[in-house]
């Protein structure tokens, strides 16, 4: 799409965000808005492709954001780099995704990259950020106490609604 059409697309859609009277319906004032929290998260595990895929629904505009995942709490991974994809142009709402590939020899596991492959299951956290990098909200996807003991986890207690988990690919558990 070239950049003139994603423009008349937004003017189109930020034409239907109600705005108080005097106020310029183009701008909105991110001093204003609520901390962004987490409102719905999908985990999906592609294993023909060999990708896990995060998406992230938020109250607000984000900064970004992360996930922090473990199957025993002894090694554990953090993966930074939730990204916005669609933002809701009267800021009230952002979806941002993130897709971890999995690696084929572990030691290439870092920010970004995985050790996990689809069967794993991961217990797993999911943390947001405000527009100037501040985490606003955490939340885990289960309540399996394996997250208790992730000293990066401390004070992330709340369990996230609205999760679901997605296997996209329907080849046995051997694969990815």
């Amino acid at each position: 799409m070239r950049r003139r059409d994603a423009l008349g697309l937004w003017l189109a859609a930020s034409a239907c965000v109600p705005v108080p009277s005097g106020q310029d319906p183009l701008v909105v004032d991110v001093g204003a808005l609520p901390p962004p929290t987490v409102d719905e998260v999908t985990l999906a595990c592609a294993r023909d492709a060999g990708v896990w895929s995060l998406s992230v629904k938020t109250s607000a505009w984000s900064g970004g954001g992360g996930m922090i995942w473990t199957v025993d709490g002894a090694y554990v991974e953090r993966h930074d780099g939730l990204r916005s994809t669609s933002a809701a142009a009267n800021g009230l709402g952002d979806t941002l995704v993130l897709d971890v590939p999995i690696v084929v020899d572990f030691r290439g596991a870092s920010n970004g990259r995985t050790a996990f492959r689809c069967v794993a299951e991961p217990a797993a956290a999911v943390f947001v950020a405000d527009l100037e990098g501040t985490v606003t909200d955490c939340v885990r996807l289960s309540a399996d106490p394996v997250l208790d003991g992730v000293e990066a986890l401390e004070g992330c207690t709340r369990l996230a609604t609205g999760v679901s988990a997605e296997d996209t690919d329907d080849t046995d558990d051997t694969d990815a």
